[in-house]
């Protein structure tokens, strides 16, 4: 007769995954309505901007205008060799925005700032009143890209 024992085995496994970086990035067009030029003040408008990155790497976002300057962007009117002057400006807790450099505008997120969470950054556009143009449809296209 065969005999049944009472021994035990064990043996280990491993449960393996990779995590790839990945970003989302979400922009909305911001629409400043109705421009009337006068002699003094600013028109302002604000749009956001969100992105959300698998955490714990920094990232950047930078802003191109297709009036092909980052220090001065402009709207344009079709058809008409008008522009309007603009700025755009955003604000956020631990990043920093920087205007007027031929670099361009960027937002920087540094490792620790990047929980994974979604970080939404409000945008303002600025137009000094003081420009006078012809009555119009003006427009912009600026192309906001995540690096990581």
């Amino acid at each position: 007769a065969f005999a049944q024992g009472n021994g035990t085995v064990t043996s280990n496994f491993k449960v393996l995954t990779s995590v790839d970086a990945s970003c989302v990035l979400d922009v909305e067009n911001i629409n400043i309505g109705d421009f009337t030029s006068s002699t003094t003040g600013v028109t302002t408008a604000n749009g956001n901007i969100s992105v959300t990155c698998s955490g714990k790497f920094p990232y950047t976002v930078s802003f191109n205008s297709a009036s092909g300057s980052n220090t001065e962007k402009k709207m344009g009117k079709e058809g008409s060799p008008d522009k309007l002057a603009y700025s755009l400006k955003a604000t956020h807790a631990g990043a920093t925005f920087e205007t007027g450099t031929t670099a361009g505008n960027i937002i920087d997120v540094t490792l620790a700032q990047n929980t994974g969470a979604k970080m939404t950054f409000p945008l303002d556009v600025e137009l000094s009143n003081n420009q006078y143009v012809s009555p119009g449809a003006y427009k912009d296209t600026i192309t906001a890209t995540l690096t990581y």
